[in-house]
């Protein structure tokens, strides 16, 4: 939809044409005005239920360019006024690569969904109690970053009864879902992850467990490893098959220096001190 024509009017004369439309007195170039302002409102309305346009688009279709300059605009104002103005910095300019993440980054994070407290789609709308409210495809996104230990626990307390007469106990029933295993499959991988993906030794692990509530000894931790490792073992036999069944050309990635290499580096043009590999 192309803007619409701009027409200019101060108060007075918004008040004068709603007079002569509520008196059925309208004069000529009226349905102009009203058109327009019919084909503003339908712009505005369109533009923030379907997102097609930014605040910054949306001001530049209504208004057109701002093609003021600075001193255009200050004519009248002292030239230290003026390098005042020049020389502030823009609170809107961000440094590069200082912006906040979008919350959909966040892949990790938990989703939960909050419903509206009092209406539900389709309800009458409160405010102008005739139309009815409908879901936005986008909703309003708050993130919270808690902080947690590595590796978290859940203490199941069920409540036990004795019967004071026979003496018989009665416990609660555990909750569903809650395994049988201490220590699940997704811990394993975590400690894991922190050892070899992260290069935390054990040890390291078990202190930032301990202050953080969580206790996990390090021979606790190996035996998790041990048993994660036991039941992927198949995986690590069919990768390694696969990776025999081709040529493979790679070079050694380690930092030591080669002393017959750089030996060579001294008789030669060649620079590189690591050696290729070929399988």
């Amino acid at each position: 939809m192309k803007a619409p024509e701009r027409i200019d009017l101060d108060l007075e004369q918004v008040d004068a044409l709603l007079k002569r439309v509520e008196n059925g007195t309208l004069q000529d170039g009226d349905y102009q005005i009203i058109k327009a302002m019919v084909e503003t409102i339908h712009l505005l309305s369109q533009s923030v239920d379907k997102k097609a346009a930014s605040i910054r688009r949306l001001l530049r279709m209504l208004f057109g360019d701002r093609t003021e300059k600075l001193e255009n605009v200050l004519k009248n104002k002292s030239s230290k006024k003026k390098d005042a103005l020049q020389n502030s910095p823009n609170k809107n300019d961000k440094p590069k690569g200082h912006g906040r993440k979008a919350a959909a980054d966040y892949t990790g994070a938990d989703k939960i969904d909050v419903p509206h407290e009092d209406l539900k789609p389709g309800d009458l709308c409160p405010g102008c109690l005739k139309g009815k409210v409908y879901e936005m495809k986008m909703p309003e996104v708050v993130v919270r970053v808690t902080g947690k230990s590595p590796l978290d626990a859940t203490v199941y307390q069920m409540q036990r009864l004795r019967c004071n007469l026979c003496g018989e106990i009665f416990k609660a029933t555990a909750p569903d879902g809650i395994g049988d295993e201490k220590y699940d499959a997704a811990s394993g991988a975590m400690i894991a992850l922190l050892k070899y993906g992260s290069g935390m030794p054990f040890n390291r692990i078990e202190q930032l467990q301990g202050s953080l509530g969580v206790p996990l000894a390090a021979s606790t931790q190996w035996e998790i490893v041990d048993q994660v490792t036991d039941r992927i073992y198949p995986v690590y036999q069919e990768l390694n098959y696969q990776a025999a069944q081709g040529d493979v050309v790679h070079n050694d990635d380690t930092t030591m220096k080669i002393l017959d290499l750089m030996k060579e580096n001294d008789s030669s043009e060649r620079k590189g001190i690591e050696e290729s590999h070929t399988a």
